[in-house]
């Protein structure tokens, strides 16, 4: 997994002036954004073509299906690749379903950048430690 300047990373939020503030934070930061979603199935579509090495998931978006929704499609995919949840979301029912997906961070908005820029480090490293150990 390539760390930073090479991460490509897809937003999943579905409030447009936080999905653009986090955007611009991370381009300055020297990662790729391959999209915003607003919605699942914008996610999912974005997610299929787009490729991210990470996603940062919003629990709730418009539409009917969730943030927890988008991360049990990712959970599904043969090559899953690390998310991150980015929500306002606290209620233990939340936190719960959001537990159950295994996600590499949970964040709270709003979301202070630096601490954003080190948990989406955090979990590539992981996330490609844990790929060359299944290579062995």
């Amino acid at each position: 997994m390539k760390i930073n300047s090479q991460t490509r990373i897809l937003i999943v939020e579905d409030e447009i002036l936080i999905a653009d503030n986090i955007r611009r934070y991370l381009t300055k930061k020297g990662y790729e954004v391959v999209g915003v979603a607003i919605s699942y199935e914008e996610a999912v579509n974005l997610y299929l073509s787009k490729t991210p090495d990470i996603a940062l998931v919003d629990i709730r978006l418009n539409g009917a299906k969730s943030g927890i929704d988008f991360a049990h499609f990712v959970e599904q995919q043969k090559d899953a690749k690390p998310f991150i949840y980015l929500t306002s979301q606290f209620d233990k029912k939340n936190v719960n379903k959001a537990k159950s997906t295994f996600p590499s961070a949970y964040l709270s908005k709003p979301v202070h950048k630096e601490s954003l820029s080190i948990a989406i480090d955090l979990a590539t490293a992981k996330y490609g430690r844990d790929n060359v150990r299944k290579l062995v």
